[in-house]
C-alpha cells in the first residue's frame, strides 16, 4: 500500500519537525491523519483505530525498535523518514524491507 492508497495515516513525529507539514499535505489529498509523538500514543491509536500505514521518524535507537515492533504486532505497516545513507542498516534491522520517504520533501 502506498501513501496515496491509504485512507488513514498515523504520523509518529517525536521531534515535532516534519509531522505537521506532512499532515497538511495528506489532509489536502483527502487522507485522514493522526499525528502523535510517543510510542504509547501510537500504540493506543493503532489498537483502537484502523490505521492503513504509519510514517515513523527513523532513528537507530531502542525507541524506534520498540515502536516498529509494536506496530507490527498490531498489523500496521510503516514507512520511515530516512534517505539513502541508512538503507543498508534498515534492511538489516527490519527484514521486511520497510519503504523510505524523505521528510524534507514534505516541507
Amino acid at each position: 500500500m502506498t501513501l496515496q492508497e491509504a485512507t488513514t495515516v498515523l504520523i509518529v513525529d517525536r521531534s515535532h519537525d516534519w509531522g505537521p507539514a506532512l499532515r497538511e499535505r495528506l489532509v489536502e489529498a483527502g487522507i485522514q491523519v493522526h499525528v502523535v509523538d510517543t510510542c504509547l500514543t501510537a500504540f493506543r491509536f493503532a489498537s483502537v483505530k484502523k490505521i492503513d500505514v504509519a510514517v515513523v521518524e527513523y532513528a537507530m535507537d531502542e525507541w524506534t525498535d520498540t515502536l516498529c515492533a509494536g506496530l507490527e504486532l498490531r498489523g500496521v505497516p510503516h514507512v520511515f523518514t530516512a534517505v539513502g545513507k541508512h538503507d543498508d542498516v534498515l534492511v538489516r534491522r527490519f527484514p521486511s524491507e520497510p519503504a523510505l520517504v524523505d521528510a524534507v520533501a514534505c516541507n
